[in-house]
């Protein structure tokens, strides 16, 4: 499967596994299916909670097509996806899985804690296509040659497997040797990412609405995720709301929107607890930031 494609029977067929998120797909839709959980040892009495490995292979054609025509059916009458991987690999059921519990469990080391990784969640893995280094897809990847997920706009992206599971790694990732157990270490730049993954799908969803002629890819995913860093950080938006508004105008209307001085009075008013950075802006309809925009490029010009 290329980078983005359509799921047709072919592609389908060539896939010995799947996964199936339990929590958004209703059993009866699954449980004739030879399936077993993904679970971490740590979360042992929680395996309602993770995503069930399909084993596929052993089905015929005729079987296939009809299980990707259920699919098709669910995403059709429920809107979510009913399978949220497929998966390339010519190992065992049990070393997939475990490959797979072992990648989902990751040391938060701000919270000094182990957290989860959504890996089931598609949304989770269309940010880390664009966020993980190749040697830390390697890692992830593992026994894995192939691992598709859908996308918002009905497409498959896919991750293979490469040499750079051998290469030497980016100096900004976490170090692990290779020993045929790899682990995804993640560097706490991209932890906080990860916690900003909420924000910045919110943000995509506005943007897919207000602004439908902006590409949604990983570039507007890196400004959106810069602009909430700097809206918590530097503004202090505790509300995330207000941190979604204030990268949806950097987008909209001008990266540096937020240097004029009538958002910096709205900015000053959020910040002193007046009430929040939305309800300041929201005297400023589309047209009112159209002219802010254009006087931040005359003001730029005047230099």
């Amino acid at each position: 499967m290329p980078v983005s494609a359509v799921l047709d029977e072919t592609t389908f067929r060539s896939y010995p596994y799947a996964l199936i998120n339990p929590l958004q797909v209703d059993d009866t839709e699954w449980r004739d299916l030879r399936s077993e959980p993904i679970v971490p040892p740590r979360f042992k009495d929680q395996a309602e909670l993770f995503p069930r490995l399909v084993e596929l292979y052993d089905m015929d054609e005729r079987g296939r097509d009809d299980l990707l025509a259920r699919a098709r059916r669910w995403e059709a009458e429920c809107g979510t996806p009913y399978f949220c991987s497929l998966l390339h690999s010519q190992a065992e059921p049990a070393r997939v899985r475990e490959h797979l519990a072992r990648q989902m469990v990751q040391y938060h080391h701000a919270r000094r804690d182990y957290d989860v990784v959504r890996l089931h969640d598609p949304r989770v893995l269309w940010h880390l296509n664009w966020l993980l280094g190749a040697s830390q897809w390697a890692s992830l990847l593992g026994p894995v040659q192939r691992w598709a997920w859908p996308t918002a706009d009905g497409a498959w992206q896919s991750r293979e497997q490469t040499a750079a599971a051998h290469s030497p790694r980016d100096a900004q990732e976490p170090q692990e040797p290779h020993d045929g157990h790899a682990r995804l270490l993640l560097a706490p730049k991209q932890w906080d990412t990860l916690l900003r993954l909420g924000d910045i799908n919110e943000t995509l969803k506005h943007l897919r609405r207000r602004a439908p002629q902006v590409p949604v890819d990983a570039a507007l995913a890196r400004r959106i995720d810069a602009s909430i860093e700097i809206a918590w950080t530097q503004h202090r938006l505790a509300d995330a709301s207000d941190r979604q508004l204030y990268a949806e105008q950097a987008v909209r209307f001008h990266a540096d929107i937020h240097a004029h001085p009538e958002l910096l009075a709205c900015l000053a008013r959020a910040q002193a607890g007046e009430l929040s950075y939305v309800g300041a802006c929201r005297h400023l309809n589309e047209a009112a930031m159209q002219r802010l925009s254009r006087e931040l490029d005359q003001s730029k010009e005047r230099i």
